[in-house]
């Protein structure tokens, strides 16, 4: 007849006992903690980033509880550590440009300086953000290519986001006569300013004088307009610029170059041409 008292008091039914507790203890540490960590997380950081830490959490409750069990079990775990831990410097080495593509995703995802549909220029690759990923970040750009940028780029290097504020200012450069009174021109290209439709009233628009330029003067004009309507600011700022210029009669110039003769110039001139001349008798 079996005894059931020895096999209880039985050193293995001990630790079988000790096994399943900690398995059970470790299933819902599993279960329930990185639910915790969701939830503590939920208002103050990004979704991506919560998912990451659930995940973390449930591999290091894993862990440490098969550790635990392991050594319950009496089974030499240090040959085993000292094993993984040689093949995670190898892997480590191996998988350097992984790490720092994970560790820049994270950084994205905390300081937050782009968002999915936001337009984003990286050198000189410009286009739509479609997602950002843990190692990397795909962009459409404007000629209808899918771009791989690697997280770790787009935190070494310099990330301008045109659609982070609602609101972009525009301007254009224009030119006018030397013969044009500057602050009339001033006066019409404003009043162009404040009849199109796209150009916001505030913060107001206005026109600066730039520089003296070749053939006439610089004249930079200033608009402020929404982010969705910046193509289409842009094109009825032009337009509307130039027709208040041509009704007003103000000129844009040509290129053109003032070249003045000196005496001993059109007599060198002169001399020339009657050569030539005879020349050709």
């Amino acid at each position: 007849m079996v005894d059931i008292s020895s096999i209880v008091s039985s050193e293995w039914f001990i630790k079988a006992v000790k096994v399943v507790i900690i398995a059970i203890l470790g299933f819902i540490f599993a279960r329930y903690l990185p639910k915790l960590v969701r939830r503590v997380l939920e208002y103050r950081v990004d979704e991506k980033i919560r998912k990451i830490a659930q995940k973390f959490v449930l591999y290091i409750v894993v862990s440490v509880a098969v550790i635990i069990i392991l050594q319950t079990l009496e089974i030499e775990i240090s040959s085993i550590l000292a094993t993984a831990g040689l093949l995670s410097i190898a892997v480590g080495f191996a998988a350097q440009t992984t790490l720092s593509n994970l560790i820049s995703g994270l950084m994205i995802f905390s300081e937050r300086p782009f968002a999915i549909g936001d337009v984003i220029k990286v050198e000189d690759k410009l286009g739509v953000v479609q997602s950002i990923d843990i190692l990397s970040t795909k962009v459409k750009t404007f000629n209808n290519l899918f771009v791989r940028i690697p997280n770790s780029s787009l935190i070494e290097k310099m990330v301008t986001n045109y659609t982070k504020y609602p609101v972009r200012r525009l301007d254009i450069l224009v030119d006018v006569s030397y013969m044009t009174d500057l602050e009339r021109a001033k006066e019409v290209i404003e009043d162009a300013l404040r009849k199109c439709k796209t150009i916001l009233l505030e913060p107001r628009p206005f026109v600066a004088f730039e520089s003296f330029g070749e053939s006439g003067i610089t004249l930079r004009i200033f608009g402020w307009i929404d982010i969705n309507e910046y193509l289409a600011g842009l094109t009825e700022l032009a337009v509307e610029t130039k027709k208040a210029l041509d009704r007003e009669g103000i000129e844009i110039p040509f290129p053109q170059r003032v070249v003045r003769f000196t005496e001993e110039t059109e007599d060198s001139l002169r001399a020339y041409w009657m050569k030539k001349s005879t020349d050709n008798h």
